[in-house]
């Protein structure tokens, strides 16, 4: 398990990195004057700050950066995050646009698990639940010029998983709850496995 997780990793690096670099390389010097940093509000990661330059005529390229810790539940406590490199085209059709892209994608979720008297210690333990996938992502969006500099629009989309792999995380090394942790790599792969939307219910723009 532990060799796959590593070579997902490196999967996941290496793929980010290709994109990001084939957007650098195509990208015409002159418009590094032409960087537009982005704020966006959404799901599934709640918050998004990305970096958009222009590439070629009707298309421009972006990276993105998303994080969130979502409001607390009982004993549970989430947090997402996420890496993305997209490519938007304009096909001149007023402020649409659509766009595709590669990313990686992480859920936790923090909680307490109490195994009774299969455990070696009484009471809960804490536990993580790990979510974690590389995806394409599909999608639209709309960008309208307030400014010279500043835009606003928003963007729907799905994401739509490549690879992806779950786990949970004790902090005993009891055989009981190893087992348990075993177990449960399946389901929470599957999990892992689904469809999501992607949605920037407001995004904002802020071009140097």
């Amino acid at each position: 398990m532990d060799h796959f997780k590593s070579h997902l990793r490196r999967v996941r690096t290496s793929t980010l990195l290709s994109l990001i670099l084939l957007i650098t390389l195509f990208m015409p010097r002159s418009t590094f004057a032409d960087l537009k940093a982005t704020a966006g509000i959404g799901v599934p990661v709640p918050v998004r700050f990305g970096l958009e330059v222009p590439l070629l005529d009707q298309f421009d390229g972006a990276v993105e950066l998303g994080y969130g810790p979502y409001p607390s539940i009982s004993t549970f406590s989430i947090n997402s995050g996420a890496v993305e490199a997209r490519v938007h085209y304009y096909p001149g059709w007023g402020p649409l646009y659509f766009g595709t892209g590669l990313g990686y994608q992480l859920f936790r979720i923090g909680t307490t698990l109490d195994l009774g008297s299969l455990a070696p210690t009484e009471g809960p333990s804490n536990a993580t639940f790990n979510f974690q996938f590389l995806y394409v992502a599909l999608g639209f969006g709309c960008r309208w010029n307030l400014s010279e500099a500043l835009t606003l629009g928003f963007d729907l989309g799905v994401q739509i998983p490549l690879a992806n792999w779950g786990s949970l995380s004790l902090p005993s090394k009891d055989v009981v709850e190893q087992d348990l942790a075993n177990a449960s790599s399946n389901a929470l792969g599957y999990l892992s496995n689904l469809i999501l939307p992607r949605v920037n219910l407001i995004k904002i723009g802020y071009a140097f």
